[in-house]
């Protein structure tokens, strides 16, 4: 009880004793339930004191985390060449999962990592706006390419529970729910949400305990790293001639949709040669 509550409690008490001792008219129950409300909003105030700094709390963890993932993109920034060389990446042999047309000309590969809070952002607020003024109209294809950090524990893990949803032709589905469930990936939500897909859980299970299906995961982190990819999410932009994005040009973070507008839109107005 704080100091405050006993001073309370002690000149209610105080006066109780005076007022009876003086012999004014005053219900000594009605200054006990008086002193038992006051006690009782007490506890109330101090209830809502500790949620609110529980509530710190857990907006610092995030927050720290955020900054983790800042740092590993500044990282990142800061080891990268200054000058945009364009680089040519062979789409042929890695059956990644892709959205929009084969007649586009045009080609976004995303390195991402489904532990990544920044990637989360990307895959709910800026593809959206790109997949209806770009994918859907059938201008550019996007390419997904897992990149699973060291730095979290269960990126590999779902990286593997997505190929493995994208061999029963669910990926994009897989993916959502992937983000969605961010907090909480491990085995168990992995085959929560394969349920949920109803992808064949006996197939899924053994996809996942696939050795082959993990050299293959990292195999793409590998690629990133030859192109120079050190955080996530990070981009590629570049057209799309014979199985091959060339002349393609990094971006990297989790970029506002003007910054993906104005390099599309260029390569749209651009040459096609």
């Amino acid at each position: 009880m704080s100091r405050r509550v006993v001073l309370l409690v002690l000149a209610s008490v105080w006066a109780v004793a005076a007022f009876g001792a003086a012999g004014a008219a005053i219900d000594r129950d009605e200054w006990v339930e008086e002193v038992l409300l006051q006690l009782s909003e007490m506890r109330k105030a101090q209830a809502e004191m500790r949620k609110a700094q529980d509530e710190m709390r857990e907006a610092q963890g995030a927050m720290r985390a955020e900054l983790t993932e800042l740092s590993a993109v500044v990282d990142s920034l800061r080891g990268a060449d200054p000058v945009r060389r364009a680089v040519t990446i062979d789409l042929r042999a890695g059956s990644y999962p892709v959205l929009g047309r084969e007649s586009a000309t045009i080609g976004v590969i995303e390195f991402s990592d489904f532990e990544c809070p920044f990637c989360r952002r990307h895959a709910e607020t800026t593809l959206p706006v790109l997949a209806q003024k770009y994918i859907d109209t059938g201008k550019i294809r996007y390419f997904f390419v897992d990149f699973p950090l060291d730095m979290h524990p269960n990126a590999e893990s779902a990286a593997v529970a997505g190929a493995c949803a994208q061999a029963e032709g669910a990926f994009w589905e897989m993916r959502a729910a992937l983000f969605g469930a961010q907090s909480a990936l491990d085995e168990q939500t992995y085959t929560r949400l394969a349920a949920d897909l109803d992808l064949d859980a006996k197939a899924f299970a053994a996809c996942r305990r696939d050795p082959r299906v993990i050299a293959a995961v990292r195999e793409r982190v590998r690629l990133g790293e030859s192109l120079g990819v050190r955080g996530t999410p990070a981009f590629f932009i570049g057209r799309v001639r014979d199985g091959l994005l060339q002349d393609a040009v990094p971006v990297g973070g989790a970029q506002p949709v003007a910054v993906f507008e104005e390099i599309l839109d260029a390569f749209l107005d651009g040459p096609a040669s």
